[in-house]
This record gives structure tokens, C-alpha cells and sequence, in this order.
């Protein structure tokens, strides 16, 4: 039986490879081209490394950082109001990232990372609780 420790290098390397054959396939737009191949790796093995309440509060920080302000009309409907929220993805300060190459570098779904934008607006920097929590079995 393998320990926790032969288990975790396993997934490390999983989680690199899935990183560097993602960057060898790129994104549509080829932002991920000006990315240094390793430290993607790393970045995604870290960030996997950590638990789900603690990859939640770097990404509503990460969200916070990137905030790139919202719209609000329509070119259609002048009369409506929306909001519709802007994000910039970088690498560093000066690379923009399209999303698919942000949510590749950290190893997440879209769903995942929706859930945390929303709870992020409509709750804050808060920790994200269960909505069974309350509840008592019977």
C-alpha cells in the first residue's frame, strides 16, 4: 500500500504534466505561449496542494486583484440597466491571460470558479459555508 506521501507526488506530477501538456496544446487566442512553461507547472501543483476553504480565499483574492469594474448598458436596450462584471487575467502585471488559459494554470472548472465570482459578489470576502450546515439529521 502506497503512503500519503507517494500518493501526493503522484498527483504533484499528474497535476504537472496536465499543466505542461495544456501549455504544449495553448488556448485559441495563444496567450499561453508567453508563459514559462515550469512556473505554470508549479503555480497549478501548489495551488491544487492546498485545501478546497483555502483555494477559495486565494481565488476571491485573486478576483479582488483583477477586478476589472462592470458594465452597465446596453447597446440595444439603452434604457435597461445591467451588470455585467469585467475580469482581467494576468500572468504577471504586464501579461494578460484569456480565461481558459487562468483556469488551466490553477486546474479548475468554470462552474467551480462562477460559483466562487458569485459568492464572492453577493457575499464578500467571506468564507463559503455549506447550506446544510444547520441542519440536524433525524
Amino acid at each position: 500500500m502506497k503512503s500519503n506521501n507517494e500518493n501526493n507526488k503522484h498527483n504533484g506530477s499528474n497535476e504537472h504534466q496536465k499543466a505542461i501538456d495544456f501549455l504544449e496544446k495553448r488556448c485559441n487566442c495563444g496567450c499561453s505561449s508567453r508563459i514559462p512553461k515550469e512556473q505554470f507547472a508549479e503555480l497549478r501543483e501548489s495551488f491544487q496542494a492546498l485545501s478546497k476553504s483555502e483555494q477559495d480565499i486565494f481565488l476571491m483574492a485573486q478576483l479582488k486583484a483583477m477586478d476589472g469594474g462592470s458594465t452597465s448598458t446596453s447597446r440595444r436596450l439603452k434604457k435597461k440597466t445591467r451588470s455585467n462584471k469585467r475580469t482581467f487575467y494576468h500572468w504577471d502585471h504586464n501579461t494578460l491571460l484569456c480565461q481558459e488559459t487562468y483556469l488551466n494554470m490553477l486546474g479548475i472548472g468554470r462552474t467551480y470558479f462562477e460559483n466562487i465570482r458569485n459568492h464572492l459578489i453577493n457575499n464578500g470576502l467571506l468564507p463559503r459555508i455549506h447550506g446544510n450546515i444547520k441542519r440536524i439529521p433525524q
